[in-house]
């Protein structure tokens, strides 16, 4: 087989290649590609009643330029909003949507460019605010979670449209010097309900999301 066989392929040809078991991830924030001509590594974690976290390693100088103040211009990420997709096989197979939440620099021994962390969770930790207290009388676990997530973002909204194990009316609940989020979770943990990010709502019920394998 001779090299004029052979044909080239572009990146986005590779992407959306139905036969390609390849599995690549791209990050974008705020509507625009992220770290698109950089490399970077990506740690993703999911739990249940626990915030989900995700890390992104990069090059320092993908952000801020040696002569310059350590992470001048990197520093400005925080708070914002980032997306993670996972494609295989020409589609998305899996995403994650979070948000920025600390951001710092090892530099090398020696001297020399060093390794930008960019960390984050999910939306859940919008929940985790401050601490509350209220009481709820006469309503349902559904009823509950949603007055208690009643003042924030869609983002953090919670989803109980799955299914709960306890369907009765709970005559007196309290949330004591907690936050929203700890709340939900004891609630969760304690009527046997999972509460969890299924990478775009949080989700609190009897059900579980199906496990996605990407493996190559």
């Amino acid at each position: 087989m001779e090299l004029k066989d052979f044909k080239l392929k572009s990146f986005t040809e590779f992407l959306n290649d139905k036969t390609n078991p390849v599995v690549y991830c791209l990050l974008s924030s705020n509507g625009k590609d992220f770290l698109a001509t950089e490399s970077y590594k990506v740690e993703l974690h999911q739990y249940n009643c626990q915030h989900d976290t995700f890390t992104i390693e990069t090059p320092e100088d993908s952000f801020d330029k040696f002569h310059e103040y350590i992470m001048e211009h990197s520093r400005d990420l925080l708070g914002d909003p980032l997306t993670i997709k996972f494609y295989q096989y020409g589609k998305v197979v899996q995403h994650f949507s979070g948000i920025i939440t600390k951001i710092h620099c090892k530099r090398k021994t020696g001297g020399g460019y060093g390794t930008l962390y960019i960390s984050g969770n999910a939306p859940s930790i919008l929940l985790d605010s401050g601490k509350e207290c209220q009481s709820y009388e006469n309503k349902t676990l559904q009823e509950i979670v949603a007055a208690a997530t009643q003042e924030y973002d869609e983002s953090a909204k919670v989803d109980t449209s799955a299914g709960v194990n306890t369907t009765r009316t709970l005559p007196y609940t309290v949330q004591y010097q907690e936050s929203d989020y700890d709340f939900i979770c004891r609630l969760a943990k304690y009527y046997g309900e999972y509460f969890y990010y299924d990478g775009s709502k949080l989700i609190f019920g009897n059900k579980l999301q199906e496990t996605i394998d990407l493996g190559e």
